[in-house]
């Protein structure tokens, strides 16, 4: 996983909603139905701007404004698509 959608997430600048349902996944199954709950646009919006912002605060708070995605799932989902190291 961190081979494929890492780089992807990384030269596109966003999580699909695939993408962002297999790292939920992957991090926790007990989210799956909640994180099912997002849209594409959604996730596309939120990640785009997670992954953009230079507010370390904002980094790990907006992606918890999606369904089924708390701190631990954030932080994941930094660690796969941000430039920087989580």
């Amino acid at each position: 996983m961190v081979s494929e959608i890492g780089p992807a997430v990384r030269d596109r600048g966003y999580y699909t909603r695939a993408e962002f349902l297999e790292v939920c996944q992957w991090k926790t199954a007990r989210s799956k139905s909640r994180a099912a709950k997002n849209t594409e646009d959604d996730v596309r919006e939120a990640t785009r701007v997670a992954l953009s912002v230079t507010a370390e605060p904002l980094r790990i708070w907006i992606p918890m404004a999606l369904s089924g995605v708390s701190w631990p799932t954030a932080s994941v989902l930094l660690h796969f698509g941000h430039h920087d190291r989580y």
